[in-house]
C-alpha cells in the first residue's frame, strides 16, 4: 500500500484555518463596529439626546 502524493488535509488543520479565519473577521470588522455603538449610544446619553 503506497501513499498517494496527492493527500487530503487532516481535519485539525481546517479546523485551524478557519478559527483564524474567524479571529481575523472578529478583530477587524465586529469589535470597532460595536465599540462605536457603544462611544456614539454613551454620547448620546451625556447630551441628553438620548433620554
Amino acid at each position: 500500500m503506497t501513499q498517494s502524493s496527492t493527500s487530503k488535509p487532516m481535519i485539525t488543520d481546517i479546523f485551524v484555518e478557519g478559527a483564524k479565519k474567524g479571529w481575523h473577521i472578529a478583530t477587524t470588522s465586529t469589535v470597532p463596529n460595536v465599540v462605536m455603538a457603544f462611544v456614539i449610544i454613551k454620547a448620546l446619553q451625556i447630551t441628553g439626546l438620548l433620554a
